[in-house]
């Protein structure tokens, strides 16, 4: 549905390459360089990002998943690799990965206080590229799914979960590397995938691994 490939070699702005969110706005101090030796990446240091507030939504309200390549520079504190934020009637709902001491870290919400964290085992190791996911299932208990080079890290039902969770019906924003708080990124992302309607088989992600 989205695919940004981050690899512009100059601007304030990424690329949808399919074109279901558009080209996000880049803020903050941030390169856009080679990066983890097989193209280019946006790379930031913990301030700024890239965000896009757009007319557009999934067009389903069920599914929906999220994939990206990041290579980590510090691992401390919250850190966002991508988010999804909006309005559901007049609840807060939002998707959103990232890490939390450099440990993968899903996030949910809906309804504004009605959210919850989930995290991983493994710690990203800094320097080295990671493929992360994070996936939304609302036709199977509203099962959230986190993985990390392939291999799950997290798989359950929030107890936050509503089946209509990441469809935003109104002012979407579409964010690479930070969130509304402010917790961005220390390091580079590249290649980030937003799939509407579906979520990843264990075949999809060894493919993008």
């Amino acid at each position: 549905w989205a695919r940004f490939s981050c690899d512009e070699t100059s601007g304030t702005s990424l690329a949808d390459s399919v074109g279901g969110i558009g080209a996000l706005t880049i803020s903050g101090t941030h390169s856009l360089s080679r990066a983890m030796g097989v193209g280019r990446g946006l790379s930031m240091s913990g301030g700024g990002g890239a965000q896009r507030t757009s007319a557009s939504v999934p067009t389903s309200t069920r599914k929906l998943a999220i994939a990206a390549w990041v290579q980590l520079t510090s691992s401390s504190g919250l850190q966002t690799i991508f988010a999804r934020i909006g309005s559901w009637g007049s609840a807060y709902a939002s998707i959103s990965i990232g890490t939390t001491s450099g440990v993968l870290r899903g996030y949910v919400a809906c309804g504004g206080a009605s959210t919850e964290a989930k995290t991983g085992a493994t710690t990203l190791t800094t320097g080295v590229p990671h493929l992360v996911t994070i996936e939304w299932d609302g036709d199977a208990s509203d099962r959230l799914v986190m993985t990390l080079d392939g291999s799950i890290e997290y798989a359950g039902t929030p107890s936050t979960g509503t089946a209509d969770l990441v469809y935003a019906l109104t002012s979407p924003v579409w964010q690479i590397g930070t969130n509304p708080s402010g917790e961005s990124l220390s390091g580079v992302v590249r290649e980030v995938h937003v799939y509407d309607g579906a979520v990843l088989t264990a075949a999809q992600r060894r493919e993008l691994y």
